[in-house]
């Protein structure tokens, strides 16, 4: 799936099974999670302001992704995924709830989960520098 917009779809914006490649989309105001996979490949995709969870997942790879003002996580992993160069912003909870098995590595997580004073991330494995607010994750 590529190159397309998906606005205000009652449930889940994008539900696919295994192996799924997501790319170059607009998924914005579904009623539930913006995206909804068992893994695959999510790559510069926007995924906005929908109800709950902008992208959960598993086993996936998700790159250059903004995941920004979900009533959720931004980003939200139940098992191995690698994260890498996403903009995680203005979500009403944390910009990353991630398992242990889940790397990431250069995102930007700005105002997520109330504030910048609050935690942007649960869980995961820091495999190089992310931005938290103006400085870097703990």
């Amino acid at each position: 799936m590529s190159n397309g917009t998906i606005d205000g779809v009652g449930y889940i914006g994008v539900f696919t099974n295994v192996n799924a490649r997501i790319e170059r989309m607009n998924i914005t105001n579904s009623g539930e999670y913006g995206v909804y996979t068992f893994g695959g490949v999510i790559q510069d995709t926007l995924v906005r302001a929908n109800g709950n969870t902008g992208v959960a997942t598993s086993g996936a790879i998700i790159t250059g992704t903004r995941s920004i003002f979900n009533r959720g996580y931004g980003i939200q992993t139940s098992n191995a995924s690698i994260l890498s160069g996403n903009v995680l912003q203005g979500n009403l909870h944390e910009g990353l709830f991630i398992t242990s098995t889940t790397r990431y590595v250069d995102n930007v997580l700005h105002d997520n989960n109330g504030g910048n004073a609050n935690p942007q991330i649960i869980g995961g494995t820091q495999a190089g520098v992310n931005t938290c607010g103006t400085t870097a994750c703990p």
